[in-house]
């Protein structure tokens, strides 16, 4: 079935002469898929927060660095980027 849902973004500008308006300029336009993605992405995000917030293990995040021979400077030698989630589950900073 098709979403009936639309969702318009519509806008009414006076335009005066002297005191009294003239005429009404009236401007709208379809905003129905941007808001449709605002509330997939904002669902999205509340998953992946509820996801973390109920995890009790450590998460870590590590990013290898090569230099230009192609060798990992970091990782074996531990200076890669590590996040540490406290002991209620939230992850700092």
């Amino acid at each position: 079935m098709i979403n009936s849902k639309i969702i318009i973004n519509w806008r009414l500008i006076p335009e005066q002469k002297g005191k009294a308006i003239h005429t009404v300029l009236s401007i709208s336009r379809d905003i129905t898929r941007t808001k449709l993605a605002e509330e997939a992405l904002l669902e999205s995000k509340e998953q992946f927060h509820s996801l973390f917030d109920s995890m009790k293990e450590l998460v870590v995040l590590h990013e290898m660095v090569f230099d230009e021979h192609g060798e990992a400077v970091n990782g074996v030698r531990g200076k890669g980027l590590y996040l540490q989630a406290l002991p209620d589950g939230r992850i700092p900073g």
